[in-house]
């Protein structure tokens, strides 16, 4: 036994042995004197251990004894006095004097708990920057919706969310996290468009009560400028899509007023003396500009007292039933005026068209050209003054 405990003290292990039933300590190593002092023999091992009055309620004396017996027990803790992390090997061992006694082996961890805590704590930063990024690029979302979730991911992306308040002042509107609670433990972030001052992202500590209390890690800041960068980067996207919109919105404005300025310059009325209008057609007769001849031709007739309207047709290149239909609108309108109408310029594919077509132009005076038509109209004219 002696041989054995001088083995166990030159270890780097931490080697402890107590008693079962009353939790006093019969054996520790020279490693475990070095983190609970050299006078503890015959001591509760829960309060040389943790401090306790009582055996510890994480004891695991009732997992390596009965049918468990000689069964090692493999666990990790962070003991209370230290503040270190330890993983255990626990056994039941028959002691001197046939006493059963529970052995621990004990190593400490805590760097690699360490580890493992900032692995998990940038693994939730990195989560909640790749959700913000994904959400202020989804053009869905609404504004109240991308904030409530910014929100609600700050949040949970702390070290310790429970006690975590988020409020976020954007365009001079101010949001908050559910349960919100401002404290002077705090942590902000600006958010910025180029020189000026969009708002800004401020986390609150419930729980502690000033900056320097150390409760903020310094991860969590470089998160919330992160936070902040997607959010003006955000403003940005929003601010361009805007500006294209209002760009794409005046140049449809501009087109649609030039196209009503051809349309205009496209069927012109010329009046050929107080009596006589001329109207040469050019292009083709869709429903817009036939809708917008009729229109031109009847007011005009209005404001010139007219008695002869020229269509001419020379500057049309084929005809269908619509353009042709619409043709015979204006030339029924015109009548109901009181109006002449002499058609002129029609092609032979056009007459043949009309013809194919069934459209009746047999009471309408027509001629092969524009010059014929004048000389009808004058005419025209001149036996209704006598």
């Amino acid at each position: 036994m002696e041989h054995l405990k001088k083995v166990i003290n030159n270890g780097e292990e931490i080697i402890y042995v107590s008693d079962i039933d009353n939790y006093e300590l019969v054996f520790v190593n020279d490693k475990f004197k070095q983190f609970w002092g050299t006078d503890v023999i015959g001591k509760k091992c829960y309060k040389v251990l943790q401090g306790l009055d009582n055996p510890c309620p994480f004891c695991t004396n009732h997992l390596i004894t009965d049918e468990k017996f000689g069964e090692t027990y493999i666990w990790e803790f962070k003991n209370q006095t230290t503040g270190k992390w330890f993983k255990c090997f626990d056994k039941a061992i028959e002691w001197e004097k046939n006493r059963i006694c529970r052995i621990e082996y004990a190593y400490e961890i805590s760097r690699e708990k360490e580890l493992e805590f900032s692995l998990k704590e940038r693994m939730k930063e990195i989560s909640c920057i790749y959700k913000i990024t994904k959400w202020t690029n989804d053009d869905n979302l609404s504004l109240n919706q991308l904030v409530s979730n910014i929100l609600k991911t700050i949040k949970l992306s702390f070290q310790f969310p429970d006690f975590v308040s988020v409020r976020i002042n954007y365009l001079d509107k101010e949001y908050t996290s559910d349960g919100f609670l401002e404290s002077t433990g705090r942590i902000s972030s600006d958010i910025y468009y180029k020189s000026n001052i969009l708002g800004k992202i401020e986390v609150f500590n419930s729980k502690r009560n000033s900056e320097a209390d150390g409760y903020f890690l310094a991860e969590e800041q470089e998160l919330l400028d992160a936070v902040s960068g997607e959010i003006s980067k955000y403003y940005q996207k929003r601010k361009a899509q805007k500006e294209i919109e209002d760009y794409k919105s005046t140049l449809e404005n501009r087109v649609a007023k030039l196209t009503n300025e051809v349309l205009e310059l496209s069927l012109p009325v010329l009046p050929i003396d107080s009596k006589v209008l001329l109207m040469p057609l050019i292009g083709q007769l869709e429903h817009e500009r036939a809708a917008l001849m009729m229109d031109k031709l009847l007011n005009a007739v209005y404001q010139f007292k007219s008695q002869v309207v020229i269509i001419d047709l020379t500057g049309v290149p084929s005809i269908d039933t619509q353009a042709a239909q619409n043709i015979i609108n204006v030339i029924m309108a015109a009548k109901l005026l009181g109006v002449k109408i002499i058609l002129t310029g029609i092609k032979p594919d056009i007459a043949q068209t009309m013809i194919h077509l069934g459209i009746d132009i047999e009471n309408v005076e027509k001629c092969s050209v524009l010059s014929e038509g004048l000389k009808k109209a004058l005419y025209t004219i001149k036996n209704r003054e006598k």
